[in-house]
């Protein structure tokens, strides 16, 4: 037995004497096992070995597979954020037109839409409080709403204003102001007008109140009163347009003077009753909410005590 080495370095073992030539399992050179004639050993050429270049050639294609898998991931990672991020701020515009128009309920939730996604995304912290802040001032506005609802729980007025004139007037002063305690006070209704100057004397209550005008079918007014201080104190003065959620507190009868016959006074709960900035109480009632409204109400919410 002998052991030959081949050129690339692969050891070949000759088992038998007459054998004289093996081909390399490395390279495919010829071995001798004797002297290599000359002629051969000029066209002899190193080969390199296959195994540890292939090994290499693996290795390098896997780290370029992870490379581009990580490359994708973020890719993929920075277009989420991006249209996340702008999702946010289209909530967050969103949820200011709809606070400006009195849609509390609906600011909120992109409020809070907007805020989750900026917390979850990193857009940084003044983003962050900015919207905090937001969602806080309507969900405290939302709250001073629910109160306020909590207190007038006896609900909407059941008929309308000139009945429950009719209703007075028929009935006259002895009896109406028991029946009324009775069966309407605490209730509730919309008045949309002017601020105006009261011009009622003989009952003393605020000066300013709606000119929201109330007949009994024979044509005899009912003028509406604010008791305690409404407009004045949310600095609305005569000639200002107003949506009131005006809250019924009781009716007194104003005598007149010896030349006029007396009338009814509708007097509201001042302290009861608020502007209207959410349109929940128009769709309630039925009425249609047109933008006109919306933008009466967005601008009274300005001067709601929530802010």
């Amino acid at each position: 037995m002998r052991e030959v080495g081949c050129l690339c370095g692969e050891r070949i073992v000759f088992l038998a004497e007459e054998v004289r030539v093996k081909t390399c399992p490395n390279c495919g050179a010829s071995v001798h096992q004797g002297v290599v004639p000359r002629a051969l050993q000029e066209t002899v050429r190193y080969r390199p070995r296959l195994g540890r270049p292939a090994v290499s050639r693996y290795w390098l294609g896997g780290v370029l597979a992870i490379v581009l898998l990580a490359a994708v991931i973020i890719t993929a990672l920075s277009v989420a954020r991006t249209k996340a991020l702008a999702r946010a701020s289209l909530d967050e515009r969103r949820a200011e037109a709809a606070r400006l128009t009195g849609d509390l309920y609906i600011a909120a939730e992109a409020y809070g839409r907007a805020l989750k996604a900026c917390r979850k995304w990193g857009s940084g912290s003044e983003s962050v409080a900015r919207m905090e802040n937001a969602l806080a001032e309507v969900e405290a506005a939302l709250a001073q709403s629910e109160q306020t609802r909590a207190r007038t729980s006896s609900g909407v007025l059941p008929i309308s204003l000139e009945e429950l004139a009719r209703q007075a007037y028929m009935n006259g002063p002895d009896t109406w102001q028991g029946d009324f305690q009775a069966g309407f006070a605490g209730r509730w209704v919309i008045l949309q007008g002017t601020v105006v100057m009261r011009e009622g004397a003989a009952y003393k209550a605020s000066a300013l109140t709606v000119s929201y005008r109330v007949f009994s079918p024979e044509g005899r007014a009912v003028e509406i009163s604010f008791d305690e201080p409404f407009f004045e104190l949310r600095r609305l003065g005569p000639g200002e347009e107003c949506l009131v959620k005006a809250v019924l507190a009781e009716m007194a009868w104003e005598r007149g003077t010896s030349a006029e016959a007396g009338r009814w006074v509708l007097v509201m709960d001042g302290s009861a009753s608020e502007l209207v900035t959410d349109t929940d109480d128009l769709r309630t009632i039925g009425w249609e909410v047109d933008e006109r409204l919306r933008e009466l109400v967005g601008r009274q919410l300005s001067l709601s005590a929530a802010f």
